[in-house]
């Protein structure tokens, strides 16, 4: 988590397969984006992986930067439903994988 004067300003969540990590969240309160919270959040969460890491984005700009890029879906990779996709902007939600 990322705090500010001890309110959460940020939060990442990794979620551990048996083959991959999948970053399942990434998120950063609206009055405190573009000011590098997420890269920090990013950066210390990839410290520790070792494993392919899989994620779902209307962003793949941003997540380019730390070495992701596109790919087909995997069968193992949870389905977008559980992240409510459907509901965000499904023509703009790619999947993406940093390799290990």
């Amino acid at each position: 988590m990322a705090k500010e004067n001890d309110h959460i300003i940020g939060s990442v969540q990794l979620q551990t397969f048996p083959d991959f990590i999948f970053l399942s969240s990434l998120a950063v309160l609206e009055s405190h984006r573009h000011q590098g919270a997420a890269k920090k959040l990013l950066n210390q969460a990839l410290k520790s992986v070792v494993q392919d890491i899989y994620l779902y984005t209307i962003i793949p700009d941003f997540f380019e930067k730390f070495g992701f890029i596109k790919t087909a879906p995997i069968a193992n990779l949870p389905s977008k439903n559980t992240y409510e996709c459907e509901y965000c902007q499904p023509n703009k939600c790619v999947t993406m994988v940093k390799k290990r």
